[in-house]
């Protein structure tokens, strides 16, 4: 039988109904199969043997002395429990951190492999696939044996990995799309031209290319969870900014190149209304971007999934230290409580600002400034007065004089303490111009133990606390002294907490159902880039299109920058006695910008994943809402425009 003839009987079979749905029981059967023996082999009773011979090999284990006296034997025997306490504690700890979601990361990369290879069998590509992967095997396989070329066959596997994953995802999305409407058509146009546009192939081959790359770019020397918040920080905002970009151009292009080469003649005519072939043209690029946004989360999942499965600092394998004792290192608690977790923030409960004492100081303020120079406008002067008579008796009651101390009281922490996780007090400290060479020292009193600690000015630090130092009333009181009193060392000047200095972190879930969210989110985000461009290039011609497009994307991202700007601007302004006018046309131009992309710029879903923070349901889905609601506003202003061009006139210049 010819080579050709083969290939033919082969590709016959792997489309036939009775090859996929053999195909599709099998892969079912292998992925259950695998997690169920996964899941036997975690909880199997000789699982820890190893670790419980090497527990009791401890000398401080073994049993007193046949002739001991009785007091000794007691000291022993108690000894002995409380060490037995102190295992159990670290086996739940350690079934608490890691077990169950261990669990659910096999589960969810099980589920992933599993989804991917049902696609391939059901478009009728499986033993090509598998042809593939039988020849990249063939050549990674010695590549992996040398360990100079090691680098070299990882980045070759996910390079191919990565890249049929695209191809089968965008074919069964454009499958998906495969109605008589005149939406999806113009959609599946549109997944056409993203493999066939040079612009945004480029962008396509430059994301996979990343997500292969930055797995060897880790350092292995350092913290496993510094290795994951690196590989998290850039997948997640690598992906995001590629994305970005690719959305940007392509969702522009596709739209004034049918103009500029007259193409949209033969679409409009079909008749394809106005609307129709907008909206059409965003659900494409949206298409294009879910594919692609699927792969990259997919991968970025799996691989941290891989880097949580390795041994963190200080550790012979997962979850068991150097020493063979089945204790989390400090490596792994801080991975396992402050990265790889969704976290929930308390602020403190500062003393209320009193109102007469504002009103007092405003009266006595303007009553100074209304004696030094006439004023043209004295309720605007009043209102910038109060503000920062409002500014001052804030950092007032976040001081702490010299050899002084302060309570720090967060409440409503009753779910934190029955979680039974650690806590994470984060706390930044200011003092004067904040010299970055100087160390102040100060202690912190939780639960009545004294905590000593040198602390860096304006650098946020962190301080791992017990969850029972929380009490029954949900209160955790923390008392912060402004020097060291106990060692006999004061610091010379107050230190403060700035208005954002200082939280608690309690851990309120895992995070999977994070980073599904997050990635939800920049899809989102994504929508409203593309709702843009495709409105743009709808009366504009490609590169000015780019250019607005652009400049709202950029408005976009530095809005809250903008926020800020704006306060320093006023305050500088105002120190200077400066005309108000100037002030006024700044703040005209930059606040409705600011307030308008509030929303967007504050939406950072990847700095919540890196920093192990939670992004709730009820704040995701209020952005989630406004940009929606912004994308149908941008998609409407364009159709306002674009049903009005005569299309015929176009000369594509």
């Amino acid at each position: 039988m010819k080579l050709g003839e083969l290939a033919g009987r082969l590709d016959r079979a792997q489309k036939s109904r009775r090859f996929k749905i053999i195909a599709t029981v099998l892969v079912v059967v292998l992925g259950i199969g695998g997690f169920a023996s996964w899941l036997v082999a975690q909880n199997a009773p000789g699982a820890r043997d190893g670790q419980a011979s090497s527990l009791q090999a401890q000398p401080e284990r073994e049993s007193p002395a046949p002739d001991a006296s009785r007091d000794e034997t007691d000291r022993v025997l108690a000894d002995a429990d409380e060490r037995l306490e102190e295992r159990l504690d670290a086996e739940g700890l350690r079934r608490l951190l890691g077990g169950r979601s261990s669990v659910v990361g096999v589960a969810i990369g099980v589920a992933i492999g599993m989804g991917v290879a049902l696609i391939v069998v059901w478009l009728g590509l499986a033993l090509t696939y598998l042809g593939l992967a039988a020849v990249v095997g063939v050549v990674a396989g010695p590549l992996s044996a040398i360990e100079s070329t090691q680098g070299l066959a990882r980045l070759l596997l996910g390079l191919t990995a990565l890249a049929a994953s695209f191809t089968a995802i965008l074919e069964a999305i454009r499958l998906a799309l495969g109605g008589r409407s005149s939406i999806l058509a113009v959609a599946r146009n549109v997944l056409n031209e993203a493999v066939r546009m040079k612009i945004s192939i480029v962008f396509i081959v430059l994301l996979i290319f990343l997500l292969a790359a930055l797995p060897g770019l880790l350092d292995p020397a350092q913290p496993l969870r510094y290795r994951v918040q690196t590989f998290m920080k850039w997948g997640v905002s690598g992906t995001y900014g590629v994305l970005a970009l690719l959305t940007l151009f392509f969702s522009v292009a596709t739209v004034a190149f049918e103009q500029r080469d007259r193409i949209i003649w033969q679409t409009m005519a079909k008749p394809v209304r106005p609307w129709e072939y907008l909206f059409g043209k965003w659900v494409g690029v949206m298409s294009v971007n879910l594919a692609l946004l699927l792969v990259s989360a997919s991968g970025v999942f799996l691989f941290t999934e891989y880097l949580r499965g390795l041994p963190a600092q200080g550790e012979s394998a997962p979850y068991v230290n150097a020493e063979g004792i089945d204790v989390p290192t400090d490596d792994r608690l801080l991975l396992e409580t402050q990265v790889l977790v969704a976290r929930n923030g308390r602020e403190p409960t500062f003393p209320p600002i009193q109102e007469a004492m504002v009103a007092q100081l405003v009266e006595q303020r303007l009553a100074e400034a209304l004696q030094r120079t006439d004023v043209g406008n004295p309720a605007l002067l009043e209102q910038g007065i109060r503000a920062e008579v409002r500014k001052d008796l804030d950092q007032a009651r976040r001081l702490i004089a010299p050899g002084r101390s302060m309570e720090l009281i967060f409440d409503n922490l009753g779910a934190a303490r029955e979680a039974g996780r650690p806590l994470t007090l984060r706390y930044k400290l200011e003092s004067g111009l904040n010299n970055p060479e100087e160390l102040y020292r100060v202690v912190m009193i939780v639960d009545g133990v004294a905590i000593p600690r040198e602390v860096s000015l304006d650098t946020m630090q962190t301080l791992t606390l017990r969850p029972q130092t929380i009490d029954e009333n949900g209160r955790l009181v923390i008392e912060v002294i402004n020097g060291d009193p106990f060692r006999g060392h004061m610091n010379r000047f107050s230190l403060g907490f700035p208005p954002d200095g200082v939280e608690i972190l309690y851990v309120a879930g895992g995070y999977e159902l994070n980073y599904l969210r997050v990635m939800a989110a920049l899809w989102v985000k994504l929508g409203f880039i593309a709702a843009v461009g495709v409105a743009a290039a709808s009366f504009l011609s490609f590169p000015v299109a780019c250019f607005l497009a652009f400049l709202v994307l950029f408005s976009a991202q530095t809005a809250t920058f903008l926020w800020e700007s704006i306060d320093i601007f006023v305050g500088m302004q105002e120190k200077k006695g400066a005309s108000p006018i100037l002030t006024w046309i700044v703040q005209g131009i930059a606040t409705p910008i600011a307030w308008g992309f509030s929303t967007y710029s504050e939406l950072q879903p990847s700095r919540n994943l890196v920093e192990g923070r939670l992004l709730g349901w009820g704040a995701m889905i209020r952005s989630v809402a406004i940009l929606g609601v912004w994308t149908a506003g941008v998609l409407a202003a364009g159709w306002s425009v674009f049903r009005k061009r005569e299309l015929a006139l176009y000369s594509g210049h």
